[in-house]
């Protein structure tokens, strides 16, 4: 054996060891691709109607998940995705559907850093006069409901077809698991959802969905509004603020009803009760020289809290009147009248720079003007001074900027191409936050003017989250990525000027920062612009407040495009709290606004709100004049009342000096009064109101009692649905109601429709007759009756539906795997006839079905599988009218041989 010098040389056994803890981390690694826990299945569906395909896939990182059709990524005003577990699922929804367009193969891809996984789902369309008798039919869908906070909800739903179809449910576009929700949500038997204990998150918009063999229906949504105790959803925060200053006290309460919202200070309101607005209450304080405790209230009906806000002066006054006095080739001069101080002033601090470098601190005794020498010729600087007292340093003024001037030499004519483009906006380095925003704003000059274009690795920009937007006719562009994703998102973006004269790049670095692990420096939006309405002409002004360290300044983007205010010819300028202040407004001042602050930390975006500028104003008026009206006792009618105006007025119903429309739910423009039951005569009053008046018309509704001269008129209709073993019947009264119906007398039979006949109440509409016999003929007869005697019948005839198929097994899972073998487990099917077999479906990924059909039991192990390889698996029940529907497909890898 040869010597090993004192260098220690591994055991076999270690070797051994360490090629086996390889290859358990290279099987741990390969278990991070992506892979589907939710595949979308083929659906048909109804011309005009709806569908959604639901997929979600998991990994490690978190993939994310698209939509695509014929290669490219769908887009459509009618083709929706509503992603959720964090872009790991997605929605597809399309809505209404319109054949053959949208007839196609829908793909989903989920992708991470780990690699990429695709399902793909057919649709299919089919015309409504052209549907399968077993089609699902929706008999009863959700109404809109109310309900109190911690009480139970239950949102009904009803359907048919053949097979009978199941029924799921969506919120919000999205599909509902009543499983994830720890009991809280169950759908009955009868397919309703109930919703225990109901909170806040459940208010949204519900659909129910019949699906079976044939194809797949969805309900018309509705609405479910849950009714909370007012809670802060902004509590009001303590601020100081220096002597003479102002601050913006914000305070949120949600709730349904929403909340009112008012400020008091030592007891009494600030604001008079007709101005309280609902939701959101910012007060607006200013030259502040006295601290203060402000409270904010919020109440409903559901009741009243409070949150205080302490308002503390602090710290020396802002100089005033900041301003440049002389200037030279190498110094600027600046004034400004002393900050307010009562301790007095023992110091100021000036903070200047040059374009694109740090600032630079002065520290000088306390004086009224100061000579900045020491600078550079021709070059803009930028200037802010601030007071210190014993108590700390007060706000810095806004900044001021002057160029000094040009150095006066002799020069010689020199050859200077001024042709080739050059940058005027250059971009600079970025901190965001994760899911907010950034814009990068790029422009240059020459002759030609060039062209400018974003990068990244080389590439045009190209994404759906980043967007670029172009001005000054190409010669400017900004880059904005809206949310912003790390680490996808962080890079370095470059912007290219090119024309034929050469071209120029520069370079801006994005970081991107989690919101937890935020510096506490970074700047925040304390106020943000509020959605405003003007009339041209006059004045608007849209808020903006930032805190930070230091003091973030703030700039504005509209449509996302940055605002200068210097080319606005004084017209537009931004105050010295941050708002931006629109004088003269006009039409091309409409648009979204936004206010970004940014320091050395970072940068914050506000939510965007939209500024309207109102051209004319005309006071309401009624454009349907309202009708009166004649009903039967018991019976009901819809009275509409329709208002315009500039504004639009709310519109409400008053019946004897009452509102009937609450307050906080009054529409605009259109109001309809839903009247049921109704057995007294009344004058009901719709009243439209805006700023500019208010107006009112009248509408009688005449209750008209029917007589029971001679016997009631033939029915106006007649409709009848045939199930296995009942048919449902549904009618609608005589056309004349002047004469009384006592009630409905309905005849059946096979052949004739005198064998058996049943009595129903006057105020019944619909009857299931049951205990019928499959696929036989029936006919049915309907004919009103009162005192005098029974009306005319009106006929009608129906075939039951033949023995129904069984339904689709449940909890279809996977067991026990080995290489060569897969266990399978499931609930049986529901089948009153019994079950007489199952046919088992399954494959490799690219090959044909193998079928197996075999007895009634819940497991079976299938054998004779190839090692390591990817099978899919579906199953049905058989019974005597058929076979059911097969469960979606479950996918399990076998085991990779030991050797």
């Amino acid at each position: 054996m040869a010597a090993t010098s004192g260098v220690p040389v591994p055991s076999l056994t270690a070797l051994l060891a360490l090629g086996t803890m390889s290859l358990l981390l290279a099987g741990s690694h390969a278990l991070s691709q992506p892979r589907f826990t939710k595949v979308p299945i083929d659906q048909m569906g109804v011309s005009g109607g709806v569908v959604s395909f639901v997929c979600q896939a998991t990994g490690d990182p978190k993939p994310r998940v698209a939509w695509y059709k014929k290669g490219k990524r769908v887009n459509s005003q009618r083709v929706e995705t509503i992603e959720f577990d964090e872009g790991a699922g997605a929605v597809l929804r399309i809505e209404p559907l319109r054949a053959t367009r949208d007839e196609n193969t829908y793909e989903c891809m989920a992708e991470s850093s780990e690699g990429e996984v695709t399902v793909a789902a057919r649709l299919s369309i089919i015309s409504e006069d052209l549907l399968p008798a077993g089609f699902p039919h929706i008999d009863m869908g959700p109404r809109a409901k109310r309900v109190e906070g911690t009480k139970t909800a239950t949102m009904l739903c009803a359907a048919s077809g053949n097979p009978d179809p199941e029924i799921t449910w969506f919120k919000d576009y999205l599909p509902i698991d009543p499983s994830a929700s720890n009991g809280r949500i169950t759908q009955l038997r009868s397919g309703a959802l109930q919703i225990e204990n109901s909170e806040e998150t459940d208010q949204g918009k519900y659909e129910c969905v019949a699906s079976n063999v044939e194809g797949v229906r969805y309900s018309s949504p509705a609405n479910l509004y849950v009714r909370v105790p007012p809670r802060f959803s902004i509590p009001p925060t303590s601020l100081e603020v220096v002597p003479g200053g102002g601050v913006n006290l914000t305070c949120v309460a949600v709730g349904s009803p929403s909340p009112y919202v008012k400020w008091m200070l030592n007891g009494e309101d600030l604001k008079p009760e007709d101005e309280m607005p609902v939701g959101r209450s910012v007060l607006e304080l200013s030259n502040i020289h006295q601290s203060a405790n402000y409270t904010c209230v919020a109440m409903s009906s559901l009741g009243i809290i409070e949150a205080v806000a302490e308002v503390t002066v602090k710290l020396p006054g802002q100089p005033t009147k900041f301003l440049v006095g002389a200037v030279s080739d190498t110094s600027v001069e600046l004034t400004w009248e002393p900050a307010y101080e009562k301790d007095g002033i023992i110091n100021y601090v000036l903070r200047y720079k040059e374009a694109g470098h740090a600032d630079q601190i002065n520290n000088f005794s306390p004086t009224s003007s100061l000579v900045v020498e020491g600078l550079r010729p021709n070059t803009e600087y930028a200037f802010s001074l601030a007071a210190i007292s014993n108590r700390g340093t007060g706000a810095y003024t806004d900044y001021v900027s002057q160029k000094t001037l040009q150095t006066t030499l002799q020069v010689h004519p020199t050859v200077h191409t001024t042709a080739q483009p050059r940058f005027t906006k250059v971009p600079i380095d970025q901190m965001g936050v994760s899911g907010g925003v950034v814009s990068f704003v790029c422009q240059a000059t020459g002759d030609p003017k060039p062209r400018v274009a974003w990068y990244k690795k080389g590439k045009r920009v190209n994404s759906q989250r980043v967007e670029t937007i172009e001005f000054d006719e190409g010669a400017g562009v900004v880059l904005r990525i809206q949310p912003l994703r790390a680490p996808r998102d962080e890079n370095t973006y470059e912007c290219m000027a090119g024309s034929t004269e050469g071209e120029v790049t520069v370079a801006a670095r994005l970081s991107i920062i989690s919101e937890d692990l935020l510096p506490a420096g970074f700047p925040h939006i304390d106020m943000g612009p509020q959605l405003k309405v003007v009339e041209r002409t006059k004045t608007a002004t849209m808020l903006c407040a930032a805190s930070g360290n230091p003091d973030p300044e703030i700039t504005w983007f509209k449509d996302f495009l940055p605002i200068d205010p210097s080319a606005s010819n004084g017209r537009i300028t931004q105050l010295r709290s941050g708002a931006l202040q629109i004088e003269n407004s006009e039409e091309t001042d409409q648009g979204k606004y936004e206010c970004v602050a940014s320091n050395v930390e970072g940068v914050r975006y506000s939510s965007p709100a939209n500024l309207y500028v109102r051209v004319r104003r005309v006071p309401p008026r009624f454009i349907i004049p309202l009708t009166s009206q004649e009903v039967v006792p018991g019976g009901g009618v819809n009275l509409t009342c329709v208002a315009v105006g500039s504004p639009m007025p709310y519109v409400k119903w008053v019946l004897n000096g009452e509102d009937l429309t609450s307050e906080d739910e009054m529409p605009v423009g259109r109001n309809v009064l839903e009247l049921s039951n109704v057995h007294q005569s009344a004058n009901y009053t719709c009243v439209a109101m805006s700023s500019l008046g208010i107006i009112e018309a009248v509408a009688e509704v005449t209750v008209k009692l029917p007589t029971e001269s001679r016997v009631p008129d033939i029915p106006s209709s007649l409709h009848v649905r045939s199930l296995v073993n009942s048919i449902v019947v549904m009618w609608t009264p005589p056309e004349n109601q002047d004469i009384v119906v006592r009630g409905y007398t309905i005849g059946y039979g096979i052949g004739s429709p005198n064998a058996q006949t049943i009595k129903v109440d006057y105020k019944q509409l619909y009857y299931s007759i049951e205990n019928l016999d499959p696929s036989s003929h029936y006919v049915i007869t309907l004919k009103a009756f009162n005192s005098v005697g029974e009306g005319i019948p009106v006929y009608e005839s129906a075939i039951t539906r033949p023995q129904s198929v069984p339904g689709q097994p449940t909890k279809f899972l996977v067991g026990a795997v080995s290489d060569t073998s897969v266990e399978l487990t499931w609930e049986p099917a529901n089948e009153k006839d019994g079950i007489i077999n199952y046919v088992l479906r399954y494959k490799e990924a690219g090959h044909a079905d193998q079928i197996k059909n075999f007895s009634p039991t819940s497991s079976l192990v299938v054998e004779g599988l190839r090692p390591n390889t990817e099978y899919a698996f579906s199953l049905a029940a058989i019974s005597n009218g058929g076979t059911g529907a097969y469960t979606d497909y479950v996918s399990q890898k076998t085991l990779q041989t030991s050797m």
